[in-house]
């Protein structure tokens, strides 16, 4: 019987991986199927959208999309496309692939696995499986349901063992069209030295009228290559006698492929677990260890037979379990154990736990140790039971570090507070005698020394706001930095403080201006603080801005937020600067240009606005300016914010 002709197919691929899809297309291009339409999206909507468009034969669909993750994808185009053949793209095992025939697709494809052989043969036994479907769903002639349209393959060999019926798959499998096998001896497809053994069991089926389910054995294709495929034999009677038989074969040839290569990755995965430095056990539902790698061992001195089939408590010695006959959760120690509660957990709700440390009392070499061990716990499926992987890393060197790291860190933040209050009081004292020999009170001086005791000046000046910073970063972290809030009025600070720095613009020689909107409302804030801010903001923007340029503050409401603006036409701010102008001593690298500064006064605006619950905003243009934007709540709360150990070494190194 002649095979149905190949039809004109169109085909839509599901998949958001562009190149993916680029490959399909290129394998169906180079594929020998009669096309007429190939279409690619790449989400379950835009499929439906192309469903509702145009009928595709055939659906390549990979699982994952971005609107629609794993089995789900498949049942809800299944139910939308119930007409069309679906073959699922992904990286599968038999497994897999047997889950996914149940819930309505044809046949699975291995992504990075298939050439276009295997696209070809695929395609082709999964739209004749959906055409099976669709013929047993219309009560079709069973032998046209069965025979021709079956995916594997059919042979009718009479009792001389020659070919009466072969099927289009099964003449594929040898590379011939079924014609070319009619009334050929069988043996055309068996190598020399396999056919003995199959004309063993042909006669056990063709003479004695057996029926042999499975066999494997090796067909010779015309090119010489071999194909794998799993047999069932079974005679045909008339008049009790068997005249003829009928063969069933699979081509099993990926399939063994796949199991071998299963089977590399489970020795291979074995040893990694047996080899990793890390502590691995394998914990089964009843919560009792049935796997267990050198490490543990190693970590409690141990032997495998003292931790295999024993319970958490008992693998690893804890004390408890150990005085109560290896039996974990039998003492009242072991009421608030975090370790078989993580494990319960785990495997119920098939969640993973990720670096739960705990600090267990373990007896190793008759020796009661507290060990800080980190426990990861990942629920796996393993036979179809569920299971428990278990991580357990000894971090004990690490926690004794941090202990002794936090003890410095608490020294350290002990001696700068003290150098810097200490440092306070003298500095105080010399600025004010400076201040009194420059004022001539104590008597006459000349211009040279004048101007030696104003550089003396500013030195002091500019340690004293090093140290207040330094002072304001401590209380940041410490958490002790609180905020005095009350209502206030925007436009009066502002104005107290344009009215302070009026006089630096002007040693300058820049204009500085003030702009209000009318009618703010008060604002709940810390008022010193934000004089701070701003004292800062326009100082920066005086201090970055040439001669004869202009500063401008302005206020303004928007929705429910107070905007403080200070905008000056300085030297602005790389890009590439912008996002890090904000953390703690950063400085703009300005070659030839260098402004003093200790790049923490950009970095206290910030703690103190987010204390606020506001935020700041910079906009900036070489060479044309820049725009600073504080938002504040018109109700604020004040947030606390620790400091990096970063920033508290910094700070040692700048004071000492």
């Amino acid at each position: 019987m002649q095979s149905e002709p190949e039809k004109s197919i169109k085909i839509l691929i599901v998949d958001n991986d562009t190149s993916q899809t680029t490959v399909w297309k290129r394998l169906l291009a180079e594929s020998d199927l009669e096309i007429s339409q190939t279409t690619s999206v790449e989400s379950l909507l835009e499929a439906f959208e192309a469903f509702n468009k145009n009928h595709f034969d055939v659906v390549l669909l990979e699982l994952d999309l971005p609107d629609s993750q794993g089995l789900d994808t498949l049942i809800i185009t299944s139910a939308k496309a119930s007409e069309s053949t679906i073959i699922v793209t992904a990286t599968a095992n038999e497994e897999f692939g047997l889950g996914i025939l149940a819930l309505g697709a044809q046949d699975y494809l291995r992504k990075g696995h298939c050439d276009v052989s295997t696209l070809n043969k695929t395609i082709r036994y999964a739209i004749e499986r959906k055409r099976v479907e669709q013929l047993l769903r219309n009560e079709k002639d069973f032998r046209t349901k069965v025979i021709e349209s079956i995916v594997n393959a059919i042979y009718v060999v009479d009792s001389n063992g020659k070919f009466r019926f072969v099927s289009r798959v099964g003449a594929q499998i040898g590379g011939y069209s079924p014609d070319e096998l009619i009334d050929q001896p069988f043996s055309v497809l068996f190598r020399p030295e396999i056919l003995p053994e199959f004309n063993e069991q042909f006669h056990k089926v063709a003479i004695d009228g057996q029926v042999i389910t499975h066999v494997e054995t090796e067909l010779l294709h015309r090119d010489g290559r071999q194909v794998l495929v799993s047999m069932g034999l079974s005679p045909i009677f008339e008049n009790d006698k068997p005249v003829s038989t009928v063969w069933t074969a699979e081509d099993i040839t990926e399939r063994k492929r796949l199991f071998e290569i299963l089977d590399r990755k489970q020795k291979n995965l074995e040893a990694i677990f047996d080899a990793t430095p890390v502590g691995m056990l394998l914990i089964d539902e009843n919560k009792i260890v049935k796997r267990v790698n050198d490490a543990v061992r190693q970590m409690v001195k141990r032997g495998f037979v003292e931790i295999i089939n024993q319970d958490i408590g008992g693998a690893l010695g804890c004390i408890h379990s150990v005085r109560n006959e290896n039996k974990c959760q039998r003492s009242r120690f072991c009421e608030n154990c975090p370790f078989p509660k993580t494990i319960e957990n785990v495997l119920d709700s098939d969640q993973p736990v990720h670096e739960l440390q705990v600090r267990p009392a373990l007896l190793i070499e008759n020796k009661e140790v507290m060990p800080y061990l980190s426990i990861s716990a990942e629920p796996v499926i393993i036979d179809g039971r569920k299971h428990a992987v278990i991580a357990i890393d000894d971090i004990s060197i690490r926690k004794e570090a941090e202990e002794k790291l936090k003890e410095t860190m608490a020294l350290k933040a002990q001696f700068i507070s003290t150098v810097s209050h200490e440092l306070r009081t003298p500095l105080a004292c010399m600025r004010e005698g400076v201040t009194i020999v420059l004022d001539g009170t104590a008597g006459k001086i000349n211009d040279e020394q004048k101007n030696f005791l104003n550089i003396a000046k500013r030195n002091i000046d500019r340690l004293t706001v090093l140290i207040n910073d330094v002072l304001d970063f401590q209380k940041f972290n410490a958490g002790k930095m609180t905020l005095n809030i009350q209502e206030n009025d925007m436009e009066e600070i502002a104005k107290e403080v344009h009215e302070t720095m009026t006089l630096a613009a002007k040693k300058n020689d820049i204009s500085l201006a003030l702009e209000s909107a009318d009618k703010l409302p008060l604002i709940k804030c810390d008022k010193d603080k934000i004089i701070q801010v701003l004292t800062n903001l326009i100082n920066n923007a005086i201090k970055f801005t040439p001669s004869k340029g202009h500063v401008t503050v302005r206020l303004e409401q928007q929705n429910n937020e107070l905007l403080l603006h200070v905008i000056d036409t300085g030297m602005g701010i790389p890009k590439e600067s912008l996002p890090k102008i904000l953390d703690r001593f950063y400085r703009v690298n300005r070659p030839g240009k260098e402004i003093q500064g200790t790049g923490l006064g950009l970095a206290i605006v910030n703690k103190i606005v987010k204390l606020h619950k506001g935020k700041i905003e910079i906009e900036s243009e070489l060479d044309q300016g820049t725009t600073v934007t504080v938002s504040l709540p018109l109700v604020s709360e004040p947030v606390p914010e620790p400091l990096s150990e970063e920033a508290d070494d910094f700070l040692e190194k700048t004071l000492v």
